[in-house]
């Protein structure tokens, strides 16, 4: 909890954080958030473990990689992940991005 006057830089803080982030990341995260609202916790968790293997492919996750191994700040150059759609069988009807 923020006081009112702690509040709004705060919360610029981590908007700063988020627009300097992995997007692609980011939006994987966000759809998931969103369809796991409609769905059984093992449908959310088939699901989340789907959206792991795309991000796992994305030059955001090999920076921050080796961001981390070099002990320095990532640089996060992607819009979106690859390859971010439904997972098989889950009949398109997740939230969109």
């Amino acid at each position: 909890m923020y006081s009112a006057e702690e509040l709004l830089p705060r919360a610029r803080e981590l908007a700063e954080r988020f627009a300097h982030g992995a997007s692609g990341a980011l939006g994987l995260i966000k759809r998931d958030l969103n369809r796991a609202l409609g769905v059984d916790l093992e449908t959310a968790l088939d699901y989340e473990s789907y959206q792991q293997e795309i991000a796992g492919q994305t030059d955001d996750y090999r920076e921050a990689i080796t961001a981390f191994f070099e002990k320095r700040p990532p640089s996060f150059a992607s819009t979106r992940a690859p390859g971010a759609e439904p997972a098989p069988g889950s009949g398109g009807s997740g939230a969109s991005g």
